[in-house]
């Protein structure tokens, strides 16, 4: 009965795998896959599974296994539109009026123009990627930052020589760790690691995200150099003047996008007297926009249009969520038949330790997220199995497992031809996304030892 449920669960998976390489609508498949996944459980001794009572919610049920399935679902539709679906869309709804505004164009700006000077290529892309990490602790969208990364930074750096290719190589890592107190992955992860957003980040994240970016940063400087002379690309060659910055808005509104940083980070742990969430930090200093908004606009339409954008940008990330939804359904789905259980004890026999174990869930994810091209759906997939995880190999401090997972998602995301970031970039400079990943694999191979080595060393 084992064999054939292995049998079972690599079918399955490999058919997962197909469909989405085949670019299949990624919601529909892992909806459908989590969905063969419980029926299977089902077919092979449904009541053996150890989280039979979770998808019954603790004696919830239809009365029907069947109904129950779909039960299941509409709890976790519930569950995260509640809570994490909404703090998605009161992200993204404060970053497009940020967008909208001109206030993110500001923030670039002020932060690009102090070395905008410097006329070593490759300095400048290894100077511009931590900056660009730097603004991705506030512009959590890898999308949204590499988008403003290639109306803003990628003309700089090929007005100043660099190649196209090691602009767009550069620019999709600039969010390849998902960091900061407004990321999605970092609100799950400090969750499963049972202690707040604003400890995780300053405590945990920042230990490892500092000593990573510089290597990465590093690793650019001469994988670009490299791949240029290897392609016979000479900088000085293709050197014009720089473009004047195109503003639309006043330069304090680079300050806005800050707004919601500094309020989580002070307002954000369980020990503050006045305490917020995200989303309240979100609708706050959508409010300070607004402010903002009347006092050069001096028009009442401006609150008008401040919220209709925040609106907008949430419809526009709700795709997110259900990706989300769907995602956590078929990581379910692997957990109800066993599947989970059988990579421990497999684990367990081939005597694997939690280190062993860490490293192998850093591969899992980051394949994952290749596949999938989101680091949120193969973080979130994922995350939710790591507490029994740690549990079975006696791993005490959950952080040292969590932390690693949760920056790596991104790593994997960032060489992946299918993500939404690489696809976008790629198609404002109209090179090949295979091309621009080649250019970004070692920075990201880098990326991804630095995080193991550090998170094992410093946590």
């Amino acid at each position: 009965m084992v064999v054939i449920k292995l049998i079972f669960i690599i079918a399955v998976v490999s058919a997962i795998v197909y469909s989405l390489l085949k670019k299949y609508n990624p919601q529909s498949v892992l909806l459908f896959g989590g969905i063969v996944m419980v029926l299977g459980a089902m077919l092979f001794n449904w009541e053996s599974s150890l989280v039979a009572l979770d998808f019954m919610r603790k004696g919830k049920t239809t009365g029907s296994s069947f109904f129950d399935i779909f039960f299941h679902l509409q709890q976790l539709f519930s569950y995260r539109l509640g809570g994490l679906g909404l703090t998605i869309m009161a992200i993204g709804g404060f970053a497009h009026i940020l967008s909208e505004t001109g206030a993110s164009n500001e923030l670039v700006y002020y932060t690009v123009k102090p070395v905008s000077k410097i006329r070593n290529p490759y300095l400048l892309i290894g100077l511009f990627y931590i900056i660009g990490a730097f603004l991705s602790l506030f512009i959590t969208s890898a999308v949204g930052l590499g988008l403003l990364c290639m109306v803003t930074i990628y003309p700089i750096l090929t007005g100043l020589g660099v190649s196209p290719l090691s602009a767009v190589g550069m620019i999709i890592t600039t969010e390849c760790m998902d960091v900061g107190v407004l990321s999605t992955n970092t609100l799950r992860a400090s969750e499963a690691a049972g202690v707040d957003i604003a400890t995780y980040f300053t405590g945990h994240q920042l230990k490892i995200f500092i000593p990573t970016v510089l290597v990465v940063a590093i690793a650019h400087v001469f994988w670009q150099k490299y791949q240029d002379k290897k392609s016979s690309y000479v900088p000085s060659e293709h050197k014009a003047s720089v473009d004047s910055f195109e503003r639309k808005a006043p330069g304090i509104y680079a300050l806005l996008p800050l707004v919601p940083f500094i309020l989580i980070l002070i307002f954000g742990r369980k020990d503050s007297a006045l305490r917020i969430g995200v989303p309240t930090a979100m609708f706050v200093s959508t409010f300070v926009v607004i402010f903002f908004e009347l006092v050069v606009k001096r028009k009442f339409k401006a609150i008008v249009e401040v919220m209709e954008n925040y609106f907008a940008g949430m419809v526009k990330v709700f795709p997110a969520v259900s990706l989300i939804v769907c995602a956590g359904f078929f990581a379910d789905g692997l957990i109800a038949i066993g599947a989970v259980e059988m990579l421990v004890n497999g684990s367990t026999a081939l005597g694997f330790g939690g280190v062993a174990v860490t490293i192998l869930m850093a591969f899992v994810i980051a394949f994952l997220a290749v596949l999938l091209g989101s680091g949120n759906a193969a973080f979130l997939s994922i995350i939710k199995l790591v507490p029994n995880i740690a549990a079975n190999f006696g791993v005490t401090s959950l952080t040292k497992m969590i932390v690693p997972l949760n920056l790596v998602a991104g790593v994997g995301r960032s060489v992946s031809p299918i993500a939404a970031v690489v696809i976008a970039c790629c198609d404002i400079a109209q090179v090949s996304p295979f091309d621009a990943i080649r250019r970004s694999a070692v920075p990201m191979a880098a990326g991804f030892i630095t995080i193991l080595v550090t998170s094992f060393l410093l946590l």
